[in-house]
């Protein structure tokens, strides 16, 4: 059946008529929240871009978005709300994130943590784009020509199961030489990634677990979760010098140590773990423990909570995988790596956007995936727009949708 659903909505796209008209209640009482700060023309292409966004089959830039939509009108007004409007990402991420906090007070007492990673948008083909380079791409294995975005994940977890989950912010990473040449400051990505843990404020009494791969396991990221009183599950290099019962070791060297290890599932996957408190300099006294899978490598994860089971710092820090998901998904169903755009700051906008139409996905469609609550959306947006053909007597058209249904 969606193969009708998807030939409707390519109808509807081709007439042109007025989309804005038809979105369902429960995306157009979460997008009055969302776009407080804008204007009445701000607000339209707001919208107009977060429909474009979940509604477009395939590319998912500017011109595809304003064809889709209002094949009628030029793109010029949709290109000068990212380029030149004078609304900023903070604005946009302030309000999002006061709809996230009031999402994380339903489930209080909870755990919440703050997922921190980058990921690299492929733009082999964008020579001219402002503030591409050269970054190593996992997903290619090779250095690639695009942009570095270092972003934030929020998860929420109650008794056991995740609750709520959702993007946060996002800075682009520029390198050293780069910033030289051009008379800008340089960040790196673990000083990016303090800020993201600066940026979002918790409702009072909650209390953050930060989660991020091995390349942010600083001392400065660290401190930063000191001084906000903040847990971490951080994983450490196997030549890492650490120091147990006084000797100096590499967490490698103390794995090869007689000791039992103890066999546990974690979602349907069975880890063999064991740990030890060790010191880290210029860091202190954390919990170490050794995670291996079968057919895999060991994992060194380093904790502050020394009250945490084994267990439940191995689950804690294999939420982290949830920011991954979210980057593919993202790319997938939304264009986060679509944009065809120059302007760095334009840049920055097109990705507080689909964080934006992500947020308000999930907040709509809570427990199903990213992919699924965009059909459900598709789904209710027909369901809308056949709804008003029918009530104001749309007759034409609504005879026309039904005949392009069951042609």
């Amino acid at each position: 059946m969606w193969h009708e659903y998807v030939k409707l909505i390519e109808v509807f796209f081709k007439r042109g008529d007025r989309m804005l008209s038809y979105i369902p209640l429960s995306i157009e009482n979460l997008l009055s929240k969302v776009e407080k700060k804008f204007n009445l023309p701000q607000k339209r292409n707001f919208r107009f871009l977060i429909l474009g966004l979940i509604l477009s089959l395939e590319a998912r830039n500017i011109s595809d978005i304003n064809d889709n939509l209002r094949r009628e009108k030029d793109q010029s007004s949709l290109n000068r709300f990212l380029s030149e409007s004078p609304w900023t990402c903070k604005e946009l991420y302030m309000q999002r994130e006061r709809i996230i906090n009031l999402e994380v007070k339903k489930y209080m007492p909870c755990e919440v943590y703050l997922i921190i990673d980058d990921s690299v948008m492929d733009k082999r083909y964008g020579s001219c784009m402002k503030g591409a380079g050269w970054h190593w791409s996992d997903t290619h294995k090779k250095k690639i020509w695009g942009h570095c975005m270092v972003s934030s994940y929020i998860v929420v977890v109650k008794n056991g199961k995740v609750c709520f989950s959702s993007p946060l912010g996002a800075y682009l990473y520029r390198k050293k030489k780069d910033c030289i040449k051009e008379n800008v400051p340089f960040l790196s990505k673990i000083e990016l990634a303090i800020q993201l843990v600066d940026d979002y404020i918790p409702p009072v009494g909650t209390r953050i677990c930060i989660l991020a791969d091995v390349w942010y396991a600083s001392k400065c990221l660290i401190a930063k979760a000191r001084e906000k009183n903040y847990d971490y599950v951080l994983p450490i290099k196997s030549n890492r010098k650490v120091f147990f019962k006084g000797r100096n070791y590499t967490p490698s060297r103390l794995a090869r140590r007689r000791v039992h290890w103890r066999k546990v599932s974690i979602k349907k996957r069975t880890f063999s773990i064991y740990h030890s408190y060790v010191y880290l300099s210029g860091i202190g006294s954390v919990k170490l423990v050794f995670s291996k899978l079968k057919g895999k490598g060991i994992k060194y994860l380093t904790s502050n909570r020394t009250d945490w089971t084994r267990k439940r710092i191995l689950y804690a820090y294999l939420l982290r995988w949830r920011i991954e998901t979210f980057y593919e998904d993202a790319k997938k169903h939304l264009g986060l790596d679509q944009y065809q755009l120059r302007n760095q700051d334009a840049i920055t906008k097109w990705w507080e956007l689909v964080f934006c139409a992500y947020t308000l996905l999930v907040l709509a469609h809570n427990g199903k995936t990213i992919g699924k609550a965009v059909i459900d959306f598709r789904r209710l947006f027909l369901k809308s727009l056949l709804s008003k053909c029918y009530y104001f007597k749309h007759n034409a058209l609504l005879k026309f949708a039904l005949d392009q249904l069951f042609i």
